[in-house]
């Protein structure tokens, strides 16, 4: 994004990273006409797309080499990158700038900055609000049930867990794991400005869940010119 370069004193954090936090992951198949015009997906990548699943992921990131942010992303469906079919992220915000200038550097991720709100209704919802300059572009509301089970990604072989960014005429592959407890829940209420992000309402979801007390580790990506 433009505005790293106008970060220049924040401070750096290399790959690999251990987080951990919470995150609410909605999966979801895309109407074509989103997928094509309206998911921000950038040029190096049109005419690479493979299907339609997509997903929707807010993170409450309670640690970090940066400390503590906010997340809301999209990933499309999967892309052909160096004839590797990877996911990727074609649309995020986080809430802090070391956030934004350590996704780009290490990861090659296009993060931008936005303020987010989280407000905990009753009966496990959640409702949360993301903001540009104080208009609010994305309000989400989440319910989840109250018993969950351990989960672990580590035991999938990498090549299906590779996330890929094209980023400045470079691809950069790493291989994210993950493991938490998952709840089973629900986006009961989503209301996007389908300018700042894709309009997720417009899609049918397939499944939603809660991820608590995550612990996740980035490796260091694999850039290929």
């Amino acid at each position: 994004m433009d505005n790293v370069r106008e970060m220049d004193g924040i401070k750096r954090a290399k790959a690999p990273w251990r987080l951990a936090g919470d995150a609410y992951v909605v999966d979801l198949r895309m109407p074509e006409e989103i997928l094509d015009r309206q998911c921000f997906v950038p040029e190096s990548l049109k005419d690479r797309r493979l299907g339609n699943s997509s997903r929707m992921i807010y993170v409450d990131y309670k640690s970090s080499p940066v400390g503590p942010y906010r997340e809301l992303l999209f990933n499309p469906p999967k892309f052909r990158f160096d004839r590797k079919p990877c996911r990727t992220i074609s649309r995020i915000f986080v809430s802090t700038p070391e956030s934004v200038v350590n996704g780009v550097e290490n990861w090659g991720i296009p993060k931008a900055i936005a303020e987010f709100e989280s407000k905990t209704l009753t009966h496990g919802w959640e409702r949360v609000a993301v903001s540009v300059e104080g208009t609010v572009f994305a309000e989400l509301t989440f319910s989840t049930v109250r018993f969950g089970f351990p989960f672990s990604d580590r035991w999938l072989p990498a090549r299906f867990r590779t996330m890929a960014q094209h980023y400045q005429g470079r691809s950069y592959f790493y291989a994210p794991t993950t493991r938490a407890t998952m709840k089973m829940g629900r986006l009961r209420e989503s209301k996007i400005d389908s300018k700042m992000f894709p309009d997720i309402s417009r899609g049918k979801i397939t499944l939603c869940v809660r991820l608590e007390n995550f612990r996740m580790w980035i490796p260091a990506a694999t850039v290929v010119a």
